[in-house]
């Protein structure tokens, strides 16, 4: 992303979200799919991510399988640091 617009409005879509996606941005074949880790104030400190080529990674995946884990192991790895949910 080349424009500051954007940039801003990615990076708004992402946080109301909770996740990223790479939807073949990095490199072409693949998406990548993040979320973050929280300390104990609620900052964000780290992330995890998913890579995989776009057969394998694919929507309904993503959404009925991949993220549904990386949430939840988001939140164990976010509680081993002192987060907690709200």
């Amino acid at each position: 992303i080349k424009d500051e617009k954007k940039l801003i409005s990615e990076i708004m879509k992402v946080g109301n979200c909770g996740y990223a996606l790479d939807n073949e941005e990095c490199e072409i074949g693949h998406r990548c799919i993040s979320v973050p880790l929280y300390d104990y104030s609620g900052k964000i400190v780290a992330a995890i991510s998913a890579f995989d080529d776009t057969d394998a990674l694919t929507d309904t995946r993503i959404k009925e399988q991949v993220l549904p884990a990386m949430k939840k192991l988001s939140g164990q790895l976010s509680a081993l640091l002192g987060w907690e949910e709200a």
